[in-house]
């Protein structure tokens, strides 16, 4: 049996962060009250934006846990641990939904019944698009994901203390499951919460990109924390240039996913040229919205992809550190993107983005995610156990040397 030496997440690195991540929390709440009152249409439409944000990174680093189980690699070692905390996140993210089912008449247009009266179309999707279902698929949603972040997390916890083989295996069968439950899910979710912003506009590809976004935003969040303990010497000598290389072409791997889904949604639809599908599209490309899009381009796939292709740039902790912190400044671009234009009155870019409300809600809704996530960590073991024999010791680490 082989062995990770114990290694905790430092205690007083994390009362610093903590200091700072409450400050910014209670910073939040105030403002999310002066928005809720002054600025309700504008404030339920950051908050949304916000809220996507920080759930990507949770759930995506769900995904990341449970690939690294079904995948297996060194890669997981000092990685799998920083998932699973950021994944028992999701209560707050849970918690944090009211605001989205109180601005509900706000932010979905399907939930009116003025406007169901005179469209024909959306009482036709009535079936599925009405407040009871809705907000029935969101708890189903919410009781899923959590149950399965939990398993992870309580199983890997006690195979610490039993080093027992058979529950790395248990791992491994629910995260088969696990991981097609999360496709399908999370696709279901992306169509109520982000889609149905604007009802008569559809695409089948949209769940999958949702997806592969989040896989993003869970990866570089968990590279990103095990950057910053590398650099200040937490890790050194424990994790090593391979480790990083690995998860670098991981990292690789979703933006072209990613990247490769977007363009194949924009293409179909462009060329399909249809009425109920093009206006998505027209509203993104055009007043001012489209230099968002041309930047998503540069520097949510161009420039990631020419970095991480060069392997002395994947083996760097400090290159990795900034390119995953930009990564995640162009995720929530990228939801920003989605989200913004959307509704029945959709705004001119330049009148939309200076509202506040976009740039305080979701860094104070990071402070408290921030929060949780401290909370979790601090004291635990940094690095999984790796038993011969088990799943994840058996597969060969396949982005090696990649």
């Amino acid at each position: 049996m082989s062995e990770s030496p114990v290694i905790v997440f430092p205690a007083a690195g994390a009362q610093r962060f903590r200091a700072w991540a409450i400050i910014v929390a209670a910073a939040w709440i105030v403002c999310v009250i002066i928005g809720w009152i002054f600025e309700p249409d504008v404030f339920y439409r950051s908050y949304l934006f916000a809220w996507l944000f920080w759930l990507g990174v949770t759930l995506g680093a769900i995904g990341v846990v449970m690939l690294h189980h079904l995948m297996g690699g060194h890669w997981g070692t000092p990685t799998r641990r920083l998932g699973e905390h950021a994944g028992m996140t999701l209560p707050l993210m849970i918690v944090l939904f009211i605001p989205v089912a109180i601005g509900l008449h706000s932010l979905f247009i399907w939930s009116r019944a003025d406007e169901l009266a005179k469209d024909p179309t959306l009482r036709h999707k009535a079936a599925y698009l009405n407040v009871p279902f809705f907000l029935l698929r969101a708890c189903f949603y919410f009781a899923s994901w959590l149950l399965l972040a939990w398993y992870l997390r309580s199983r890997s916890l006690r195979f610490e203390r039993t080093r027992n083989p058979a529950t790395e295996r248990a791992m491994h069968n629910v995260s088969a499951g696990g991981m097609l439950y999360y496709f399908i899910s999370m696709s279901f979710a992306g169509v109520d919460w982000i889609m149905s912003r604007e009802p008569h506009w559809f695409s089948t590809v949209f769940g999958l990109l949702v997806v592969a976004a989040q896989g993003i935003s869970g990866l570089c969040f968990i590279i990103l924390v095990l950057s910053i303990l590398y650099r200040i010497g937490i890790l050194r000598g424990v994790v090593d240039e391979d480790q990083f290389n690995d998860l670098g072409s991981l990292l690789l791997t979703f933006v072209i996913v990613w990247a490769y889904l977007a363009f194949v949604q924009l293409l179909v639809i462009w060329m399909g040229n249809k009425q109920d599908e093009i206006p998505w599209y027209v509203q993104r490309l055009s007043n001012g919205w489209w230099w968002i899009g041309l930047l998503l381009v540069l520097l949510h796939f161009l420039v990631p992809f020419i970095v991480l292709l060069m392997r002395q740039l994947k083996r760097s902790a400090r290159a990795m550190l900034w390119l995953c912190a930009g990564l995640l400044i162009m995720r929530a671009v990228d939801v920003f993107w989605m989200v913004g234009p959307s509704g029945d009155d959709p705004q001119p870019l330049l009148r939309h983005i200076l509202s506040w409300l976009d740039f305080v809600l979701p860094i104070g809704m990071g402070g408290a995610w921030l929060l949780m996530f401290l909370w979790l960590a601090d004291g635990s073991p940094l690095l999984v156990s790796m038993p011969t024999g088990a799943p994840a010791a058996e597969r060969a680490d396949g982005l090696q040397g990649a």
